[in-house]
């Protein structure tokens, strides 16, 4: 499925070789926990991690929170930015499919809509996408054409890869049975596999 929200916020620390600091990305978000303001997502970059928040609850602590950012982490840039959207690619039929993402993107890009920023879980059930507000709205007025577009991409990817395993089971079914000729199962596997590889 595709759904989408507004009224979030990206606040991106920047920081050289963060990576070698233990904890950063914890104290981080520490922060944020002691104000009792939950994060959506976390993507990271090199030397750059950005909390996603609902905007309204970052801006009653504002002030606190940046003041404590730079005591704590001592980061070398703060970077806001506001009037961020979040849409979600979310299926089954997305786990490793080869190329999926880039199909989705270009959906998107088909609509005029630029991708501020990217998150995905290493499950590959699901891709957030953050986008400005305005391109927000060009998602909400051709959602049809964007769900319609992607739901195909999908789908035809995940006939893709049913088909490529049906044609490794089938590959494999012929070789054991042209090595074990005597082996009934082996046969019937075969056959099964031809006549379905032939169907689709």
């Amino acid at each position: 499925g595709i759904a989408g929200r507004k009224g979030f916020c990206s606040i991106r620390v920047e920081k050289s070789m963060m990576n070698g600091e233990t904890g950063f990305g914890a104290k981080l978000l520490y922060i944020f926990a002691k104000h009792n303001i939950p994060f959506e997502h976390c993507p990271t970059g090199i030397d750059t991690i950005s909390v996603v928040v609902n905007s309204k609850l970052f801006d009653s602590k504002r002030e606190e929170l940046l003041r404590e950012i730079k005591n704590s982490l001592e980061p070398d840039f703060i970077t806001i930015e506001k009037n961020l959207s979040c849409i979600a690619v979310v299926g089954e039929g997305m786990t490793g499919l080869k190329g999926i993402a880039a199909k989705i993107f270009g959906s998107l890009a088909k609509s005029g809509i630029n991708i501020k920023m990217i998150d995905q879980g290493s499950d590959e059930l699901n891709i957030i996408i953050g986008v400005e507000d305005s391109d927000y709205e060009k998602f909400r007025n051709k959602y049809d054409v964007i769900y319609l577009d992607m739901t195909q991409v999908i789908s035809e990817a995940g006939k893709k890869a049913f088909i490529d395993f049906i044609k490794e089971r089938y590959d494999k079914a012929l070789f054991n049975f042209l090595n074990l000729s005597e082996n009934l199962g082996d046969f019937n596997t075969f056959c099964k596999l031809f006549i379905l590889i032939n169907i689709l």
